[in-house]
């Protein structure tokens, strides 16, 4: 689901975050530019990391640093991935705004990464 920037938190639960999220669960990228926009809405209480990863093998496709509520990131994944259908798991792991070495929470979630030309 998507979350707007001006969305108030403060009534939910402490230690809860929004995971921001896609309308589907497909994306598409080209090969000659194989990234996605990822934003950590400006509601969030906590910071994302998220790292990408195969869901056949171990191949992790990208990992990202801490990402601050409001900031967005564009992960850019190999070029030298085939063209065609990926199934990846994106994990998400929040950590507090006041102290990034207190994990929040995880979440996983499955995405079709298709490949084009």
């Amino acid at each position: 689901y998507d979350i707007p920037d001006e969305y108030d938190m403060t009534e939910h639960e402490d230690g809860k975050v929004a995971v921001m999220g896609w309308n589907e669960g497909q994306k598409t990228i080209s090969k000659s530019n194989p990234a996605l926009v990822l934003k950590n809405v400006s509601a969030n209480i906590g910071h994302y990391y998220l790292k990408f990863k195969v869901t056949e093998g171990d191949d992790v496709l990208y990992e990202s640093g801490l990402v601050s509520p409001g900031s967005m990131i564009a992960p850019n994944f190999p070029k030298d991935m085939k063209i065609g259908t990926h199934y990846v798991v994106v994990s998400v792991t929040a950590y507090s705004i006041d102290d990034t070495s207190k994990q929040l929470s995880t979440t996983n979630i499955n995405l079709k990464l298709i490949i084009t030309k």
